[in-house]
């Protein structure tokens, strides 16, 4: 049998009124229902249709800022956000200078950044800040001062795809549906590189 269970409604944050799915384990199969007939070893599994759980620990967006170019980039770019926008921020800016212009941009300390740089491509930057931050805007780049061939600063996007098992048991597989495009089946302990 299969069941669609959809809760409607609006729950506070920090409440723990968030509805949830569990299985009874040693009641599972028993009690008022029909005895299970035929087959062995029957489970029931419950998977998300629509997982809103980022919603009871507040929404954060997580973004890379990549600078790039073909040959030695240079210059500075602005970070903006809505009608914000940051000083400018060198290429080869630390993660603290960057957190910190975005901390103040943002008007959040809850900012972390973390740098990668790579002499082929430039420099990275990964960045997630609470989505509440100045009015859920979403971060955008200026690279109008940057220098090199081809040389560009972008913001994109990050997907942070996690999993947890508390019996380690973890199986099966996912897909990742992004503006109603979906990826083939993903194994639950694919690599990083398999993802790709």
């Amino acid at each position: 049998y299969e069941y669609t269970i959809v809760f409607k409604g609006d729950y506070s944050f920090g409440s723990g009124d968030w509805p949830a799915l569990s299985v009874n384990v040693p009641h599972f199969g028993k009690g008022d229902c029909d005895p299970f007939v035929g087959g062995v070893n029957h489970k029931a599994t419950i998977l998300p249709v629509r997982d809103e759980t980022t919603c009871s620990f507040g929404s954060v967006y997580t973004v890379a800022i990549v600078a790039s170019s073909l040959t030695p980039i240079g210059g500075s770019f602005l970070i903006s956000c809505g009608d914000k926008s940051s000083e400018k921020v060198s290429v080869d800016s630390s993660a603290s200078h960057v957190k910190s212009v975005l901390s103040e941009l943002l008007g959040s300390t809850e900012v972390i950044v973390t740098e990668h740089v790579s002499e082929l491509i430039g420099s990275t930057w990964a960045i997630s800040y609470p989505a509440s931050s100045a009015g859920n805007c979403q971060i955008s780049i200026d690279d109008t001062f940057v220098s090199g061939k081809n040389a560009h600063v972008n913001a994109y996007p990050i997907l942070v795809v996690k999993k947890s098992s508390s019996r380690d048991d973890s199986s099966g597989d996912f897909r990742i549906v992004i503006d109603g495009q979906a990826t083939s089946p993903i194994s639950h302990d694919a690599s990083h590189e398999e993802v790709l």
